[in-house]
Parts: C-alpha cells; structure tokens; sequence
C-alpha cells in the first residue's frame, strides 16, 4: 500500500511539473498570463486609469497585492522590492520562468535577488539599505536595467537636458532619458518634470513594469518641455491685486519693528518666543495606571482646544499635560481622533492658553525653512530647525511633509512651524536607522475631518492582535500589565497577569484602573466584531465565527487575571464526522490552494505552493507547526521517510490516515479513509 501511494505521489508530482509550460528564451513573448485576475484587489476600481496596468502587471506574475484583497495603489516599494520586481522581468524575458529561489536559508530574503541583480547589471553595485522606501531615481536606475541592452529600445525624440528637473550631469541621469525616450515615462506635471526626489506610488511601478514587458503599451507621442523659467512666468489674471512683500532688513530680522506683518519672516529667536508658549509636554498612562510614555501637543484655541498624534494617546486611561511654564493640567479629555492619518483632538480644561495660529500645509514648497518644538526623548520644549525636503511625501496611504529637521522619540504630536511662525504640521515620526534626518510631520489642513466642536470623552486603542489573529486585540499591549505566565500553541495563547500590578493615578484608585480595564477592553473587542457573554463570578466569553477570547479575572480569588485566546479550527471539507476531523492547511497557513482537491488512488489530495508566502526556512517551521496542531487533535505521529528530495509524513486518528509530502515549492497533503 505504502509504495503505491508513493508511486501516486510521484505521479502528481509529474503531472504538475508537466503542465508548466516551457517558454522559449529571450522574448517578450514570454511575459504571458501565469494567473488570472478576478478583480481580487478591492482598492482597485474598473475606472481608475492604472487598473489595466495593475491587472497585466498581477496576470503576468510582475506584481502582487500589499495583501491579498488589497493592492494599496498609493502605497511605496522598499529598494528590495524594486530590485525583485526587476529581477523578475529579467528572469521571464531570459528564461521564460521567474527566478528560482527555492531552498534559499541565507541571509534576508531578498538576497537571491540582489546577487542576481548585481550579476545581470540590473544594478551595478549593492545597495546600503534595501528596506528604505525607492526614490523616483532610484527606480529609473533599476527598471531601465530590467532587461538586457537594447530591449527597452528608442521610439521617441528627448533631448539631453530637456527634462527640467534631470541634468545629464546627474548620476541617475542615463536611466531617466531610456525610460522617457522608450516611452515608458512621460514626465509628472505639465512641464515632464520627473521629480528624481520624490517618492513612486505603487499603482506608477505597475505602469512601468507593463509597458517594459508590453512594448504595445508604450506611448511614442512627442513631448513637450517647459523650463523653469517658463514654469514660473506670471498668467495674466484679470482683476488681480499684486501686493509687494515686505524686504528683509536689519530691523524685521532683529524683531524691533513694533507690528509683525502677516507674512514677516521670523528669525528661530522670534519663532521660540512667538510658538513655544503654545506647545506642551504630554504624559499618558496604560489602562494599569502604569506610565506608557510620553509626547508633545500644542494648543490651536485659547479655550485648550489641543492637537497631538494619534498614537501618543492611545491605549490610555489618563492623560496628563506640562504646559511651557511649568503648569501641569490633569483634566484633559480626547474628543475626536482621526486613526487613518494618525491625529487627535485634544480638550485641556482651563482658558487663557496661548496657541498657534495655523498656517495652509498645502502651499509649503521643497527647500522652505521650517521649526519644530516639542518633547523629543522628554526633553520638553525643544527647538529645531531645518527645511521641507518634500512637501508631498507618499508613504502608505498618507500624506506626509517630509522634513530635515532632527526629531526623536517623544518629539510625536509637536508642532512643525514656518518661517512666518505658523503651524503647518504636526511632527509624527522618523526613520530609525537613518542618520540622513529623514523625518515627517502630518499636514496641518488634515485635522480639518476632526470634530471641534465635541464634548465627549474618548478612549483610543492600537488594533494589535495576537500574532495569527485578525480580531483578538492582544491584552497585554492593550492593558499595560506584564505576563506572569504564557502557554503559546499554534492556534492559542494562554496567558496570565498579576492583579497587584494596578496603580493610583490622579484621581483614579487601582481599583478604577482595574474596573475601567474590564471595560474598555470588552468595548474594544465588541468594535472588532466579537459578541459579548458574561458568565457569573468574573468570567467572560468574547466571540465570533473565528475566533474567540475567554477571561477569568480572578481579583478576589486568585488574585491574576486569566486570558485565553484562540483561532477556531476550521476544518477540510468532505470529512463530516467527529473523528475525521482535519484541520485545513490553507485555513492554517493563510495560503491559497494550488491544485485540488483531487481523488487519486481512493486519496483525496490538496496541493500547495508556499514560494509565494515563505522562506525555504519560514516553511519548515509552519510545516512543523500543523503537526503540532494535528497531536493536539489526537492525531498519532507515524513516522518520516524520504525519497530523493520528497520527504513523507504519515500521521493517523481512527478513521483517517494522512500523508504529508514535501517537495519544494509544494506540499502535498493526501488523506485517505481507513
């Protein structure tokens, strides 16, 4: 019996490996559909003019969604996700196949691609950071090289320099005139400036992938440039009033003249006396009563109206504020919040705040001289300064300015202010690893969504889930409190925390913190879904269709909390009784199936592909994994066996015997009736 299924096997094995079909060497006629689109990505609509690019780009294998009902046109690529995607199109154009990286352990995952690139000159050295977000140049650079010299061919006249914002001086240069000259890019505005700079959107690198593997969807249109100095000529307008700005002169600078006028540049000494009153320093404190960390804010109405980031205040039971001189004010309640671009109304009560009065973040220009205050590492009240280095920075789904001015930790919520003394943004984050002061900040005008005008008191939570979860909010991200005790299998977690660790706080007792916890955590589960049961003497059950949370807060008893949470099994079709029960690999695994179900030889066989999902290296510890989750089923471990490269796992309960085969990319799951 044994050798006839590994003959089955075999034989399937074969069978897949034939139906791949072999593509002939160095054409564009190997860039054909590998997959179809069925209008998968959500975020894609049928009149949005990239949606035929994305479609192409996703049934030629070029490109994939962020998730996978998502594309995320407005998102960005990392350097290595670039290089991938040009290693690709090399990769079919040559071969007809992509490259093959399976079995791949060493370094990150994009090693294979790298080395590839550097091979093939799609890029001509190794970069420093593969995991920052591409620049414009960037991905002219690599994409120009995506095929081998002379395949990205001239259809179109560009002259050197004509593209105002490209000198053939510049490094990157070569590449940007191929692809404009290819008619592969046809410039960003009315001018065919390229904007080097600047980041790409997601939906802009499928429209290069396609027309490089599509010569048909190139444009051999003529291009027409503008300079700079007729970019910036004057348009008549009738009935317009030119008013004269101020100059600069030595009293203005010094701060002596008795009014500042609307527009009158300040220097950093005016923008600390003129804005720092406004901006303070922020304490939030864990649903525990437990510091959670600190911030900045600043107020934008003299009645403590307040602005800070979203994420300084959430999962917090009390917030507390240090205004410039020294006040502190603990009456401070969120009124509205905005999550998606990451902002949050403040209400300080009191009156007579000074605050900033907000300038228009949709007019900064690059290279514009700006001020940040704020908190950075804690150190309230800090004064930077540096310039916008793109007003228009896209990263995800948000706008940013992206500015050159140091911030750090704590520095989140402060206020970004012009030249003039007005905010423009409010300072949200950084790069880490960067020593190149990348840094960023919320435009102002965004806050205009808020709700000035509310008067209720708010919680705000992160949504941070156990890892394998989509519903569960994890608990102790979301408490503040610190596990005792954790029993982690693949399908739950079992934790404890220790109820002595709740604090006062203002005028808050342990015992409100506690309460309060018990609450809003309930509150925050219902919003993500789950349906509420309480069960008598502290017990709680939370639910939905796939997952579920159980609570035991054990404060007069045993003094810990209890918290289990856990993925519901879902289960292969076609085994309806109890005892041939089979947790579902795609279910487990989060992957699609790639071929089946099938019946072979009395097997019902499922086939995946995990190439697309896992490391050689990620698969063997999820591969392991399932078997835990069938032992814990009742499933018996029957043993391992190996010919050539397939590897055989053989595990049983009464009524059902399964085999396991691997053999990369795939895995096999064939089960049969005892």
């Amino acid at each position: 019996m044994k050798r006839k299924i590994v003959s089955t096997l075999l034989a399937l094995f074969l069978s897949l490996q034939l139906a791949i079909p072999v593509m002939g060497a160095e054409s564009y006629s190997n860039f054909s559909e590998r997959v179809s689109y069925e209008g998968q990505f959500s975020d894609v609509m049928e009149t949005d003019w990239f949606a035929p690019y994305v479609e192409q780009g996703f049934e030629y294998g070029l490109i994939k969604g962020s998730t996978e009902t998502q594309f995320a046109p407005n998102g960005q690529l990392t350097i290595a996700q670039c290089i991938t995607i040009a290693v690709r199109l090399h990769s079919i154009f040559m071969t007809g196949e992509e490259l093959d990286v399976t079995g791949d352990s060493e370094g990150q995952w994009y090693t294979s691609y790298v080395n590839y690139a550097v091979e093939q000159g799609i890029i001509p050295s190794e970069y420093n950071n593969y995991d920052v977000i591409a620049m414009r140049h960037e991905v002219a650079s690599i994409f120009s090289r995506a095929l081998p010299q002379g395949a990205i061919s001239q259809i179109r006249e560009v002259e050197d320099n004509a593209i105002p914002d490209v000198s053939m001086e510049d490094g990157f240069a070569p590449g940007v005139y191929a692809l404009y000259r290819a008619g592969v890019l046809s410039g960003s505005d009315d001018a065919g400036s390229f904007y080097p700079y600047s980041s790409i959107k997601r939906s802009e690198i499928a429209t290069i992938c396609v027309r490089i593997a599509d010569p048909t969807k190139r444009s051999s249109e003529a291009l027409t440039f503008k300079t700079q100095s007729q970019l910036e000529e004057p348009q008549e307008v009738q009935d317009t009033v030119v008013v004269e700005q101020p100059q600069k002169t030595e009293e203005t600078v010094a701060g002596n003249q008795p009014q500042e006028a609307e527009n009158t540049v300040l220097t950093a000494k005016q923008i600390a006396e003129k804005c720092s009153p406004a901006v303070f320093y922020i304490e939030t404190y864990s649903f525990n009563g437990s510091l959670r960390g600190s911030g900045s804010g600043f107020f934008i109405s003299e009645d403590g109206l307040a602005v800070t980031n979203c994420h300084v205040v959430t999962n917090s039971i009390h917030v507390k504020i240090t205004t410039h001189d020294g006040t502190v004010y603990d009456d401070v309640e969120i009124i509205d919040y905005d999550g998606e671009n990451d902002l949050v109304l403040l209400r300080v009560k009191g009156g007579s705040f000074p605050y900033l009065e907000m300038g228009n973040s949709d007019t900064v220009k690059q290279g514009e001289k700006v001020y940040a205050i704020g908190s950075p590492l804690g150190f309230d009240n800090t004064l930077s300064e540096g310039i916008i280095s793109n007003p228009n920075r896209i990263m995800g789904d948000m706008r940013y300015i992206q500015i050159s001015v140091p911030i750090d930790h704590g520095s989140s919520g402060g206020a970004l202010i012009d030249e003039t003394g007005k905010v423009i943004g409010v300072t949200s984050s950084g790069i880490d690893e960067s020593t190149a002061d990348l840094n960023f900040a919320i435009p102002i005008l965004d806050i205009k969504g808020l709700n000035q005008q509310s008067a209720e008191g708010l919680y705000v939570w992160d949504c941070v889930y156990y890892p394998g979860f989509s519903q569960a909010l994890d608990f102790e991200y979301f408490s503040g409190l610190s596990l005792v005790t954790i029993d982690v299998t693949p399908i739950s977690y079992h934790e404890t925390y220790d109820l002595s660790e709740f604090y006062d706080v203002c005028d808050l007792t342990a015992a409100d913190c506690f309460y309060e916890l018990v609450y809003q955590y309930g509150v925050a589960l219902k919003a993500e879904g789950f349906t509420e049961t309480y069960l008598g003497d502290s017990f709680y059950l939370y639910d939905t269709e796939t997952e579920s949370i159980f609570i035991d807060y054990n404060w007069q008893d045993k003094g810990i909390i209890d918290v289990y949470a856990g993925r519901k099994v879902v289960y292969f079709e076609g085994f309806d009784t109890v005892g041939k029960l089979l947790p579902d690999f795609g279910w487990y695994t989060q992957m699609e199936i790639f071929y089946g179900p099938t019946e072979v030889d009395e097997a019902i066989m499922y086939v995946y592909d995990w190439s697309e999902h896992y490391s050689f290296e990620e698969f063997g510890d999820v591969l392991f994994s399932y078997f835990d989750s069938l032992e814990l089923l009742d499933y018996e471990y029957l043993g391992y066996s190996c010919e050539d490269s397939m590897e055989m796992y053989q595990f049983a309960n009464d009524e059902l015997w399964v085999f396991i085969v691997h053999e990369a990319p795939y895995v096999t799951i064939a089960v049969y009736e005892i």
